[in-house]
Order: C-alpha cells, then sequence, then structure tokens
C-alpha cells in the first residue's frame, strides 16, 4: 500500500517526531511504500520526501495556523506525486493549518491524534494555575486566562475549519485509552492504539551508577513539571547529599529552570545536557537509577515511561493521564499526583534509599511485558488494517423489504 504520513514538525523533536521516523522504517520493512510530508521544517531536517515551508514569527504564524497557503500547494503538489492510496495525518494544526484538509477529501485517512490540540487552543488541557483543565473549549478557554481576546477570536475560525475539515475524516486513533475517553468528552469517537516504543540497541547494558542518580528525559516546558522536580529534588538533597539529577532536553523554560536550580542551591548536583542522541540517551538509562516523568499536564501517553521500561530501569511519574497506562504500578514504577512536590519527593526518597527497586534493575519479565504492549510491529500491522478498512467504501444502507 502507498501511504503518505502527514505531520507538523516541531524544532525541539519529542515523542510525536520519532513516533513518525519509527513507523516509516516499519512500513517500509513490512512491505508498504511509505513518504513523509512535513510542515515547520525542512526535508533535510526531517529526512521527509516532502515539506512545507511555515514561518516562526509569531505575526506570521497567527495567519497561517489558520491558512497556509505554502502548505496547501506543496501537499497538492505531493499528493499529485505519490498517488497515495491512504493518508496517515499525524498533526496539522501548528504548521500545516486546516486548511490542508480539503485536499484529503477522497482520499482515505485516518488521523493519529498524539495530544490536546483538536480539542485545546493551548494544547495541553492545563489552566494557568496548572490545574487540569475539564472544561470544553469555548469562551472560557479566555475567561479563564488561558489565551487572550485576540487570540480566542483567531481560533473561533481556526477551530471551526477544523470542525468542517475533519467530517470527512474516515477514522481516528488516540495514542491511550486516557486520551481516547477525553476525546470522547468533547464528541470525537476514536480508537485507542499505543504508541510503540524502541527496543534497547544490541550494545545496551544496565549499570546504574554508584550514588542516586535521578534522569528527566523531555522538553523543558511548563506541562512537564520540570519545576516541580527540581522542588522535589531540593528535599532529596537534604537526606541524600550526593544525589544527582541529570535534565536531558531543551525547551523555552530552559533559561528559568537553570535559575530556579541556582536559587534552590543545587549547584553541579543538576546537570543540564540538552538534545541527546539517541545513543546518548541510552547511555543515560544505563546508569540512571529511576526516570522521573513529573508531568503537571495529564500526559496524553508517555513514551519516555515505555523507553526507560524496556530498558529495565525504574520510573516514578504522575498519575493522572497516560503514564498509568504505560506502568505497572509496583513493577515498573511509582505513581504519584500531578503536580504533587512532597509526593514526588517521598517516591524518589525511596529509590534513594532502596525502599523500591532496591536492586536498581526492573525484573525482565517487567520489560518484556512493557515491549509486548508496545511493539512497533504489532502496532504498525494494526495501523495497516485501519488504513485498510478507511479504503473500503462504506455499506450501503438498503430499504427493507
Amino acid at each position: 500500500m502507498r501511504i503518505l504520513i502527514v505531520a507538523d514538525w516541531h524544532a525541539v523533536r519529542g515523542g510525536s517526531e520519532r513516533y513518525v521516523h519509527w513507523l516509516r522504517e516499519s512500513l517500509v520493512a513490512e512491505g508498504h511504500h511509505a513518504r513523509l510530508f512535513t510542515g515547520g521544517a525542512s526535508a533535510s531536517e526531517t529526512g521527509a520526501e516532502y515539506a512545507a515551508f511555515a514561518p516562526e514569527a509569531l505575526a506570521a504564524r497567527a495567519f497561517t495556523q489558520l491558512f497556509n497557503p505554502f502548505a496547501l500547494a506543496s501537499l497538492h503538489a505531493a499528493l499529485r506525486d505519490f498517488r497515495p492510496d491512504a493518508v496517515l495525518l499525524c498533526g496539522f494544526l501548528d504548521h500545516l493549518s486546516p486548511a490542508i484538509l480539503a485536499l484529503l477529501r477522497g482520499i482515505p485517512t485516518v488521523l493519529s491524534v498524539h495530544d490536546y490540540k483538536l480539542i485545546c487552543p493551548v494544547a495541553q488541557k492545563l489552566l494557568p494555575d496548572e490545574a487540569i483543565c475539564a472544561y470544553r473549549a469555548g469562551s472560557v478557554c479566555w475567561t479563564q486566562g488561558c489565551v487572550g481576546l485576540l487570540h480566542w477570536l483567531r481560533d473561533q475560525p481556526r477551530y471551526g475549519a477544523v470542525r468542517v475539515g475533519t467530517g470527512s475524516i474516515d477514522r481516528v486513533v488516540a495514542c491511550s485509552e486516557w486520551l481516547r475517553r477525553v476525546l470522547a468528552e468533547q464528541g470525537i469517537a476514536s480508537e485507542a492504539l499505543l504508541i510503540p516504543g524502541p527496543p534497547p540497541s544490541p550494545s545496551f547494558r544496565r549499570q546504574p551508577a554508584a550514588e542516586p542518580r535521578f534522569l528527566f528525559l523531555g522538553r523543558l516546558s511548563r506541562e512537564k513539571g520540570v519545576h516541580t522536580l527540581l522542588g522535589a529534588f531540593h528535599r532529596v538533597r537534604r537526606e541524600h547529599p550526593t544525589a544527582t539529577l541529570r535534565l536531558a532536553g531543551e525547551g523555552a523554560e530552559r533559561g528559568a529552570l537553570v535559575r530556579l536550580s541556582s536559587e534552590l542551591g543545587l549547584g553541579e548536583a543538576v546537570v543540564f545536557t540538552g538534545w541527546l542522541e539517541p545513543s546518548a540517551v541510552e547511555a543515560e538509562l544505563a546508569r540512571a537509577w529511576a526516570l522521573v516523568a513529573p508531568s503537571v499536564w495529564a500526559e496524553p501517553m508517555g513514551l519516555v515511561t515505555v523507553e526507560a521500561n524496556v530498558r529495565r530501569v525504574p520510573v516514578i511519574a504522575s498519575e493522572t493521564g497516560g503514564f498509568a497506562e504505560t506502568i505497572e504500578p509496583g513493577a515498573g514504577g511509582l505513581l504519584v499526583p500531578n503536580g504533587d512536590v512532597d509526593a514526588l519527593a517521598s517516591a524518589m526518597l525511596k529509590v534513594a534509599t532502596g525502599r523500591a527497586f532496591g536492586d536498581l534493575i526492573l525484573p525482565e519479565a517487567v520489560a518484556r511485558r512493557t515491549a509486548a504492549r508496545h511493539d512497533l510491529g504489532q502496532h504498525t500491522r494494526k495501523l495497516v488494517e485501519i488504513l485498510q478498512e478507511a479504503r473500503e467504501p462504506a455499506p450501503r444502507l438498503g430499504v427493507p423489504r
């Protein structure tokens, strides 16, 4: 089958971008002809066969997020060149714009949802006070202070175009059961299909450091809760002065987090590594006593915890959201209330003192079960099945005789 993967692409690479690369490789390995169309980065940056220009300037994006003429022209050319049997749409609201949806009418299309952008103008379902948002998008987004009035007014035609454009999409898949339920509450029917995680490389060897060492992997952004982690780690250091914390990632909050770390007097105990290549990520996981995923938002799934558990690394993560589906509580990790500094510090101390995961290496059975739930080949075959079903004409409604 000829499959075109259409995806927004972000400067700070995350789980969605890695997933798209793994999926394309897996589709090719399964004998399909898969190509990638991206918006927001050049083809040389993404490895895509097709790419659309999207401006980075905020003033320009205010317009192109509503209607991106460059994406429209580029996708039209890509569809004419490749002539796909089906399209897998993995994001369009940041760079490609809802305008591209009109081009997909008549082409079997499956929308793969990995976040809250379809139902939340700030894409986080997180209120300014860091409470998880339970509202349905509307004027409340402005009255609660999530967006300004001009942003809210701009989004009315934008989300109107989304509602019209997505009406022709054949199927919707969500990256977790949690996200499927959230979408259902907003009137969007979907089916859950867990995102796969990459297996350990053949050379990976688990070798925990001699002293307590905690690791964060991800974007340095507000919803990821790194400020909460620094507060918790400050308390851990009072009892374990030799404990260290390594923050692997980049993002808009880096400067503020560096300042917070300094204000807390954490000094060289906290290391900001920047963005790491996959081999360097594995090296960090090999040495960590535990991976910490302290998200204050309800993480839609949380691929990073899968990457840790399949490498037999214990995890400490927020309990509301998709992490609860990827972690076996007590066996693969500890779950704590989102944004709770005391609970997070307590869980980290349990690991540091050996009261939890005393061996520091998870049982092989836990890693195998996690890998089986998030197997790339199984995921790919199920997705192809969904794409093939989308190609089948809808059954005609017969008149009873």
